[in-house]
């Protein structure tokens, strides 16, 4: 009987966590935008996208492009 009363109290602190976190990386974006305005260069805040050759972003080769090159 304690779980069923402990479950709806838990998602709600996991919504609040949730809410203050997003906050707080809004906050953060938004220090990073003034510290950077006016130039050209992007925000520190922002993450580069990884353009490895093994990323799922990379260009793939269909089977006959692979069966010519061999």
């Amino acid at each position: 009987m304690t779980q069923s009363t402990s479950r709806p109290r838990d998602r709600r602190n996991a919504r609040e966590a949730d809410k203050q976190s997003t906050n707080h990386d809004e906050r953060m974006l938004d220090k990073a935008l003034e510290d950077t305005f006016p130039a050209s260069d992007p925000p520190a805040q922002t993450q580069p996208h990884d353009r490895s050759p093994g990323s799922k972003d990379a260009p793939r080769r269909d089977s006959k492009q692979n069966s010519r090159e061999r």
